[in-house]
């Protein structure tokens, strides 16, 4: 009997301790994720840099003071990180300067994101520096003092301009529905086209039929319709003001006949600085109020001439 009642004991003795190790661990366990609502209709974002408002019209998400269009996928990320966060450790408070400022949640460095819906608040985030390790950074939520460390790319998701999130597409068209494009080359005055040629096709599938106009050319079907499947999206690297003159010379005019919907466009160049260098070359459409410039890889489908469609 002795025996059993000591090994019994020693049982209860090692159980206790395993069950103070848990509550050790668990206590030094100060993981705490934030949740909110994903159904976001408006950011707000606050920076040293740079202030501005994205809100969400329909499906679709517009920015600053006009409105510019966003890229869909990058206002994405953000709902998907704001709505979720994952804070591993408490490491300070906002109350204590030093911390603020050893974190860069200071306001000299710190951006703050507020999601919002129907106008009302649904999570503030301050971000402050990124952690040592990869996809770490130190953050503050809502109203409170606590400074945590917490997982995810949040610094370099939320660390962005207005320009860098606003989209790059000029137009988006259909390419089942394209049906004719026309080109006016300008290799004199701007007033008056050198070149004029317009590709058209009528029907659908084994029935399409080519024509060309004004030249008497036999249309080569596959180029012709590589050609048009370009022109379906145009998109820019650089987006500038409304109107702004950036000079150069006028060499193409550009019509897209797409459904009921003609898209054109206006493509200028600006001649190299020096032999070492390429043009610039920068347009005007139907499609955007804003000047845009085009990448010289995208500009050789607005310098085609007849003969290349030619079988």
């Amino acid at each position: 009997m002795k025996t059993r009642k000591l090994i019994l004991i020693i049982a209860d003795v090692v159980l206790l301790a395993v069950c103070i190790l848990q509550g050790v661990l668990s206590g030094r366990d100060g993981v705490v994720n934030f949740t909110c609502s994903d159904d976001i209709d408006e950011f707000v974002f606050e920076s040293p840099a740079e202030s501005f408002t994205i809100v969400k019209d329909g499906e679709n998400w517009f920015g600053g003071e006009k409105k510019y269009p966003l890229t869909t996928s990058t206002v994405e990320d953000f709902v998907e990180q704001i709505s979720s966060i994952r804070a591993l450790d408490k490491v300070g408070s906002l109350g204590n300067s030093n911390a603020a400022e050893r974190y860069e949640l200071d306001d000299g460095h710190k951006i703050s994101v507020t999601a919002k819906k129907d106008g009302k608040v649904l999570r503030t985030l301050l971000i402050g520096k990124e952690a040592s390790a990869s996809s770490q950074a130190y953050i503050a939520i809502d109203d409170k003092k606590d400074i945590y460390l917490a997982s995810g790319n949040i610094r370099s998701t939320f660390d962005t301009t207005l320009t860098n999130i606003r989209s790059r597409t000029v137009w988006q068209l259909d390419k089942a529905t394209i049906t004719s494009v026309t080109l006016r080359k300008f290799e004199g005055s701007e007033e008056s086209p050198d070149q004029v040629f317009t590709i058209s096709k009528m029907g659908a599938g084994e029935d399409i039929v080519w024509n060309i106009s004004p030249a008497e050319i036999q249309v080569d079907s596959e180029k012709a319709q590589d050609w048009f499947d370009s022109f379906a999206t145009i998109s820019t690297p650089v987006w500038h003001g409304q109107g702004e003159d950036l000079g150069g010379k006028k060499i193409v005019e550009a019509e897209v006949v797409a459904g009921f919907k003609t898209a054109k466009l206006s493509l200028y160049e600006i001649a190299a600085e020096s032999e070492d260098a390429n043009p610039t070359y920068y347009a005007e459409s139907s499609e955007s109020p804003y000047v845009f410039e085009l990448a010289s890889y995208s500009v050789g489908k607005f310098l085609k001439k007849a003969e290349d469609f030619a079988k």
